[in-house]
């Protein structure tokens, strides 16, 4: 509540996701990405603070699970290309 007249729920959250395989002795990073959100909870109290965590964390969800779909649909067509060029 560092500003009591403006305060906010910040909440961050980095995912890694590595793709491990017994062909290749190292992961390789399939999506690395830190995602941030700040939400405004008016009154500088406990309760809001939860209630402007949780809608950060919506956010946040969201954000990742747009980016984790384009990510798999990424590798679905390559697999695919790949499979075809064979």
């Amino acid at each position: 509540y560092r500003n009591q007249a403006s305060a906010n729920a910040v909440l961050t959250i980095q995912f890694f996701f590595l793709n491990t395989s017994e062909d290749t002795p190292d992961p390789t990073i399939l999506l690395s990405k830190t995602y941030s959100s700040v939400k405004p909870i008016g009154t500088a109290s406990p309760q809001s603070l939860m209630n402007g965590w949780n809608k950060a964390l919506e956010e946040i969800l969201n954000e990742f699970l747009s980016d984790l779909s384009y990510h798999l649909k990424q590798d679905q067509m390559n697999s695919s290309k790949q499979t075809k060029d064979n």
